[in-house]
């Protein structure tokens, strides 16, 4: 019988190290928000998911939903087992060049068979390019 795991982390970086010995993970570069001069802007990250409580063999699916008009910007599918209750499921997910069309706030939902674990708000932001240097004579 499946049990529908808890989410406890969502968490976006750059990179995921794990330790070859230990299987630690080493999470490089965390943020929670990103901004760019120009649209569409593209970017590539990791995300760290982990989950627990739940069991059986099934379907975990991330999605970066655009919240403004629930546009879906990217999507990864894993399968996943959970032995039983008590295991700690650490995912490493990698979106590549996901591209964001507009500045707004986004969300990342972590799905499993189709319903809600968790989510975490993202915020894509306009920065303006810094002006031109100028040199002194």
């Amino acid at each position: 019988m499946n049990e529908k795991p808890i989410g406890e982390a969502l968490i976006l970086c750059d990179q995921i190290i794990t330790e070859a010995q230990t299987n630690k993970k080493s999470l490089i570069g965390i943020f929670n928000f990103i901004a760019g001069p120009q649209f569409p802007l593209q970017h590539s990250f990791s995300i760290f998911c982990v989950m627990s409580n739940g069991r059986g063999e099934m379907t975990v699916e991330l999605r970066c939903v655009r919240m403004e008009d629930s546009y879906e910007v990217g999507k990864i599918t894993a399968p996943v087992v959970l032995p039983d209750p008590n295991t700690v499921l650490e995912l490493d997910l990698r979106f590549e060049n996901i591209p964001f069309e507009r500045p707004g706030l986004h969300t990342f939902e972590l799905h499993c068979e189709g319903e809600l674990v968790m989510e975490k708000r993202f915020n894509v932001l306009f920065r303006p390019p810094p002006p031109p240097k100028t040199s002194r004579q």
